[in-house]
Order: C-alpha cells, then structure tokens, then sequence
C-alpha cells in the first residue's frame, strides 16, 4: 500500500507514514491507484507545453521568411512534438489541447512551405 499524500510505500500493518508523519486511515491507496494519479498530474504538465512548442515553431518558420536559414526544420521538428503532446494532455484541458494541435499545425504547414519554397528558389 501507499500513501495518498507522499506516495511512499506503507507496512500494511503500519496506519502511519514515516515519511510525512500522517496517520493513515481509510485513505491508503494501491499502487495502481497511485500510478494512475500521478500520470494524470504529470499529463497536466504538458499543457502548457504543447501551446509553447507551437508558437515556437510558428516563429522559427517566421525567422525563416526573414532570412535566418534552416531555422523552419527545427520548426517542423516541434509542431510534430507539440502534436504528439497533445494526446496525453487530459479531457478536462481541452483549450490547451485545441490550441496545441492549431499551432503545432500551423508551425508545421508553415516550416513544409518554407521547406518547398527553399527547394523552388534552389533549383530556379
């Protein structure tokens, strides 16, 4: 068993943590109870995240019309990530989901059209 408030793992017989000096009652928790807790929390974590990551990329694709090369592959590289960040972002963020996908899309088109452009003004 495990503690709800420090996670730290408890003798059964024991309704006391050592570690964060609280009595336990009925709140002890399995581990799977405890796991599943912490992945949402740190799930929460990347909410803010994914809309960062696709500015981001929005930008370096941006730097990349005003003249600052490669820049637009790194911006593609972080509206993939700010895209696959998204699936673990939690139901109940679901602005921060729709925001992650709409800037890591538009940073995405907008690197793969610099990237094409690139290849137009090389070989014309």
């Amino acid at each position: 068993m495990y503690c709800p408030t420090c996670g730290n793992k408890l003798d059964e017989k024991n309704p006391y943590c050592p570690l964060c000096e609280k009595t336990i009652g009925e709140d002890i928790i399995s581990a799977f109870d405890y796991i599943d807790t912490s992945k949402k929390k740190s799930a929460s974590k990347y909410c803010y995240l994914t809309v960062a990551l696709g500015l981001l990329s929005i930008c370096l694709c941006v730097l990349y019309y005003l003249g600052i090369p490669y820049v637009h592959i790194i911006g593609i590289f972080l509206g993939i990530v700010s895209l696959a960040l998204t699936k673990s972002i939690s139901a109940n963020k679901k602005i921060f989901s729709l925001l992650g996908v709409i800037t890591g899309m538009v940073g995405m088109l907008l690197g793969v059209a610099a990237f094409l452009y690139g290849l137009i003004l090389h070989f014309l």
